[in-house]
C-alpha cells in the first residue's frame, strides 16, 4: 500500500462565510501500481481530492499518509520537498512555462533536484515521441505534444505517485487515446491516478473506478472476477445483496464496523421484504459492472517511502529570475532610470558634502606645483591676530625642508608724483622678512634675490607698475630701470634690488592689472630678517591711524565717537618745532598715562561739543586701540596739555601734525609690539607633495590658516557647496522615496505576474527558499543595474563638473568628490529600498496556496 487517506475532510469558504462542503469522510487505500480513475461530475470533489493528495491545497481534517508520511505533519518545507520526491502532475491546463522550449520544460524537474543528467531527458523524450520537438517552444506545439511534454516532466523526476487531471480533455480521440496508452504503460511501475469526465475511458483503461458525488465516495471497484456472487459490494456504503442470511448479514457488519458509517443494501426482487428486515434502509438501483469487483480495504503494510529535499541550481534561479525580468521590459526601464537617476543625484550630493577645503587646498598646490602659501591666525571671520611663537617653532622643528619667514603689519606709506587710482598716496600692507625670495619660489624679473642690508628691498611687478604709472621716476618707463633705485617709505629711503613676478590673470588688459590680480603677496615689500627691529628702533612717530576712543562716565567704550590718531613720540616732537603747553606750569614732560593734544585734532575728530578747547579734556580718560581691538591701552590715560606748531618749515606731514597725540617714549616698544606685529607667515613648500600635504593638515590642526590666491574663492564655493548639497539631497531622497514605490510596484507585478509560474514550479517541488531567491536575484538584478548605471554616470559626471567648477575659478581642485564610502552607500540604500520593496509583496504571496498559484492567470 502507498497511500491511505482516513475521514478525510475539506470545505472552502466563499466572502460570505458560505460553505461549500467540497470532500466528506473519504477513506480510500491506494496500491504502489495501477491506473486509478476518479470520475464524477462537475463539483464532485475530483479535483479537490487530486490537490489534497499531491498537497498543493490543504484539508480541514482527517489524514493522508503517503509512504508513511503524514501529510498533516509535514511543515510547508516538507510538502515542497514531498511533492518533489513523490509526485508527479499532469494538469489539465498542462501548466508547462511558455518561456522555455520543450526540453527546458523537462529539464526543470531534474534542475530542482540539482541534477544533470541529459540522457534520462532524452531516454523519456524518445519515449514519449518528441524528440523532433525538443527545441521548440511549447507555446508553438499542439495540444497533444504538450500533454505529452507534462507527461516527459513527471516521469524524469521518477515521480512515485502520477496524478492527472483530466489529460485528455482537450484532446482529440487520436491523441486521447495516445495519452491514455503511454499513462496505462507508466503504471505498470507506479500509482496513477487520473480525473476524467470520460467513464469509457476509465472501464477500457483502468484499473480501478472511484466514483464521487457531492463530495461522497458513492462508488469504489476494480477490475477482477467477483468470487462471492450472493453478495457484491459496489461501494463502501452501497452493497448488492442476492440472498440475505447470516453469513451476509456478519459480512456486512464487519464492513460497517470498518468504516464506522451506515450500510445502504439495494434489491432488485423482494422490496417489501428487505423493508420489512431494514425499515431504515435506502433503496437505490444499481447497474451491474461486468469485470469489477468492489475495492475493500487493503491489509498489507505501507511501503515506506524516502523524501528527497528540492534545491534549484544557482544557474537555474538566475535564469527563472533574468527570464522574469525581462519579460518586464518597460517598467524594468522606467524602474531603472528613476533608481539610476535618484541615485546618481544621491552622489553627487554627497560628492558635494565630502567638499573640503582643507583637501582642496592641496590638491590645488600639488597639482599646480605652488611653490608659496601664506599661514594666518583669524580672531574672527574678518580680523587677523598675532601668531603664536610656540605654533611657529612647531612647524619650523617638524617641517626643516619647508621655509618659514615672518611677516609683519607694517603699513608703508608711498608718496606718488601723479594719481593712481584716485590718490597720490599709495599705501603697502606690510612688510615680508626673508633673506633669499628663490626659497620661497618667486620668479625673478629683474636684478637679485637676495637681500644684504636693511635698506635694501625687493618689490613685486605689481608694485613696479604702481610706480611706473603714478610716475614716481618720471624719468622711468621701463620696469628693469627701477633697479638699484631708491624710493621713499615712510620718511625712510630704499633701495629696489630686486623685482619679483606678479601672477596676474592673463586675460586683464595692462590697464586692468593694476587693479586685479591674483596674488595677495604683490602689494607688500621684501626685507631682509630682522628689519622690523631695526625699524622700531629708529622709529619716532607712527604715521598711521589708530582708533581712540573717549572713556565715557559709564566705563565702556563709545564707539559711536570713535576718532582717529597719529602717535608722536615725545623724543621726536621736542626737536622738530612743536611747542608743548602744560596745564600745570611746573610739569615739563610726560608720564607714561599722560598724553598731549592739538586743538586741530579736536576740530578733525569732532571731539569737541561746544567750545574747542583742549582744557576742556583736562582729566579724560582715552583708550588706545588698533583696528577696534583693544592692543594696548591705560585706563587713565589723561590729557595734561597742549602741543601747537612754532615754524613754517614743518619737519612732519600736515596730516600727521593735525591728527596726532603725543605719548611718552617709554610707550614707544609696547605700543610698537602691539600694532606692527607677526600677523602672517609666508611658507617657500617643499618639493614633495607629501610633506606640503601633512604641513597645511597641520597648520589647520593648530587652529591656523591658508591665505592663498584662491583660498577665498575656495571658501565662498564651500558656502554655495554646503546649500547645494542640501537641495541635492532632499531631491534624491524625494527621488529614492518615488523609487522604493516604483521598486515595489515593479516586484509586486513581477509576483502577480509569475504567479502560474511559481505555481507550477512549487507543484514539482520547490521550496519558499528558492522563490524567494528568484525575486531576490530578480530585485538584485534591478539594483545591480541601478548602482551600475548610477556609479558609471557619477564617474563620468564628476571631473566633468569638476572641470567646469575649475575653469569658473581658476583653479585645480574637486568640487565633487567621490570616495569609496559614498559607493558603498549607494549599494547600502539600494539593496535597503530593494528589500523593503522585496518583502512586502513576497510576504503576501507566501499565504497563497500552490493551487491558487497554478489557477492564476
Amino acid at each position: 500500500m502507498l497511500i491511505r487517506i482516513r475521514s478525510l475532510n475539506k470545505s472552502y469558504y466563499s466572502e460570505t462565510k458560505t460553505i461549500t462542503r467540497a470532500l466528506e469522510d473519504i477513506n480510500l487505500d491506494f496500491k504502489e501500481t495501477g491506473l486509478n480513475f476518479i470520475v464524477g461530475e462537475s463539483g464532485s470533489g475530483k479535483s479537490t481530492l487530486l490537490n489534497l493528495i499531491g498537497a498543493i491545497d490543504t484539508f480541514d481534517n482527517g489524514s493522508i499518509v503517503v509512504a508513511t508520511h503524514s501529510l498533516k505533519d509535514m511543515n510547508l518545507k516538507e510538502l515542497d520537498y514531498y511533492r518533489n520526491s513523490m509526485i508527479g502532475f499532469v494538469f489539465q491546463e498542462l501548466n508547462l512555462l511558455d518561456d522555455y522550449s520543450v526540453r527546458e520544460n523537462i529539464k526543470i524537474a531534474l534542475d530542482i533536484n540539482s541534477i544533470n543528467n541529459e540522457e534520462i531527458i532524452d531516454e523519456v523524450i524518445e519515449k514519449l515521441g518528441i524528440k523532433e520537438i525538443e527545441n521548440n517552444s511549447v507555446k508553438n506545439i499542439s495540444s497533444g505534444q504538450k500533454q505529452r511534454v507534462a507527461i516527459a516532466r513527471t516521469l524524469v523526476k521518477d515521480s512515485r505517485i502520477i496524478l492527472a487531471d483530466e489529460p485528455t480533455g482537450s484532446l482529440d480521440s487520436k491523441n486521447s487515446k495516445e495519452v491514455m496508452n503511454i499513462l496505462k504503460d507508466i503504471s505498470k511501475d507506479r500509482l496513477v491516478i487520473v480525473i476524467t469526465h470520460d467513464v469509457e475511458f476509465a472501464r477500457n483503461y483502468g484499473d480501478r473506478i472511484i466514483e464521487l458525488k457531492d463530495g461522497l465516495v458513492i462508488k469504489d471497484i476494480e477490475k477482477g472476477n467477483v468470487k462471492d456472487k450472493n453478495l457484491k459490494s459496489l461501494s463502501k456504503n452501497l452493497i448488492e445483496i442476492k440472498k440475505l442470511d447470516e453469513e451476509v448479514v456478519n459480512k456486512i457488519n464487519s464492513i460497517k464496523e470498518e468504516y464506522n458509517q451506515k450500510v445502504y443494501i439495494s434489491s432488485e426482487n423482494s422490496v417489501r421484504k428487505v423493508k420489512a428486515l431494514f425499515k431504515e434502509a435506502n433503496f437505490e438501483e444499481v447497474k451491474e459492472d461486468n469485470g469489477f469487483k468492489v475495492v475493500e480495504p487493503l491489509k498489507e503494510k505501507m511501503k515506506k517511502e524516502s523524501i528527497k529535499k528540492s534545491k534549484l541550481s544557482i544557474k537555474r534561479l538566475f535564469s527563472l529570475a533574468f527570464n522574469n525580468l525581462f519579460n518586464k521590459k518597460k517598467i524594468l526601464i522606467l524602474t531603472s532610470i528613476l533608481m539610476i537617476l535618484s541615485l546618481l543625484l544621491y552622489g553627487v550630493s554627497e560628492g558635494l558634502a565630502n567638499y573640503n577645503k582643507v583637501d582642496s587646498y592641496i590638491e590645488t598646490i600639488n597639482k599646480d606645483k605652488i611653490k608659496n602659501i601664506n599661514v594666518i591666525e583669524m580672531k574672527n571671520k574678518d580680523k587677523y591676530q598675532r601668531i603664536s611663537e610656540e605654533n611657529i617653532a612647531f612647524l619650523e622643528e617638524k617641517y626643516p625642508a619647508i621655509n618659514i619667514a615672518k611677516e609683519y603689519l607694517l603699513p608703508f606709506k608711498l608718496n606718488l608724483n601723479k594719481t593712481y587710482n584716485g590718490s597720490k598716496k599709495y599705501t603697502l600692507t606690510g612688510i615680508s622678512e626673508v633673506n633669499n625670495i628663490n626659497a620661497y619660489g618667486y620668479n625673478l624679473l629683474s636684478g637679485k634675490s637676495s637681500l644684504e642690508n636693511y635698506n635694501e628691498i625687493i618689490i613685486s611687478e605689481y608694485l613696479a607698475n604702481v610706480l611706473l604709472k603714478g610716475e614716481y621716476f618720471s624719468d622711468i618707463k621701463e620696469i628693469n630701470s627701477l633697479v638699484n633705485k631708491e624710493i621713499s617709505l615712510n620718511d625712510y629711503n630704499y633701495k629696489i634690488v630686486g623685482i619679483i613676478e606678479s601672477n596676474y590673470i592673463s586675460s586683464l588688459t595692462e590697464d586692468e592689472r593694476l587693479n586685479n590680480y591674483l596674488d595677495i603677496r604683490d602689494n607688500l615689500v621684501f626685507v631682509k630678517e630682522g628689519f622690523l627691529s631695526n625699524y622700531i628702533n629708529n622709529l619716532k612717530y607712527i604715521d598711521y591711524s589708530l582708533d581712540v576712543y573717549l572713556k565715557d562716565d559709564s566705563s565702556s567704550y563709545n564707539k559711536e565717537e570713535l576718532s582717529l590718531a597719529n602717535i608722536i613720540f615725545d623724543d621726536y616732537s621736542s626737536n622738530n618745532n612743536l611747542d608743548y603747553t602744560f596745564f600745570k606750569e611746573e610739569k615739563t614732560s610726560l608720564l607714561d598715562n599722560e598724553i598731549l593734544i592739538s586743538e586741530s585734532y579736536l576740530e578733525n575728530n569732532d571731539l569737541c561739543v561746544d567750545v574747542c578747547d583742549a582744557s576742556s579734556f583736562i582729566n579724560n580718560e582715552f583708550v588706545i586701540t588698533y583696528d577696534s581691538n583693544v592692543v594696548y591701552a591705560y585706563n587713565n590715560y589723561t590729557v595734561v596739555g597742549t602741543y601747537s606748531y612754532v615754524s613754517s618749515n614743518r619737519p612732519i606731514d600736515s596730516n600727521l601734525y593735525s591728527n596726532s597725540i603725543i605719548l611718552s617714549s617709554s610707550l614707544k616698544e609696547k605700543i610698537i609690539n602691539n600694532i606692527y606685529y607677526n600677523y602672517e607667515l609666508l611658507i617657500g613648500l617643499s618639493n614633495s607633495d607629501t610633506v606640503n600635504e601633512d604641513f597645511v593638515n597641520d597648520v589647520y590642526n593648530l587652529g591656523l590658516s591658508i591665505n592663498k590666491n584662491f583660498t577665498s574663492s575656495y571658501d565662498k564655493y564651500s558656502e554655495i557647496v554646503s546649500g547645494l548639497s542640501d537641495v541635492l539631497n532632499t531631491i534624491s531622497l524625494i527621488m529614492l522615496a518615488v523609487s522604493i514605490v516604483l521598486l515595489y510596484s515593479f516586484i509586486q507585478n513581477s509576483v502577480l505576474i509569475s504567479k502560474r509560474k511559481i505555481g507550477i514550479l512549487k507543484s514539482l517541488g520547490i521550496n519558499d527558499l528558492n522563490v524567494f531567491t528568484i525575486f531576490l536575484v530578480e530585485t538584485l538584478l534591478v539594483s545591480l543595474l541601478a548602482i551600475t548605471g548610477s556609479s558609471a554616470l557619477l564617474i563620468v559626471i564628476s571631473p566633468i563638473v569638476n572641470l567646469i567648477v575649475r575653469g569658473n575659478y581658476g583653479f585645480y581642485f574637486s568640487a565633487v568628490n567621490i570616495s569609496f564610502v559614498i559607493f558603498l552607500k549607494l549599494i547600502s540604500i539600494t539593496l535597503l529600498v530593494s528589500l523593503i520593496a522585496l518583502i512586502i509583496p513576497f510576504v503576501r504571496f507566501k499565504k497563497l496556496s500552490t493551487n491558487t498559484l497554478i489557477g492564476s492567470r
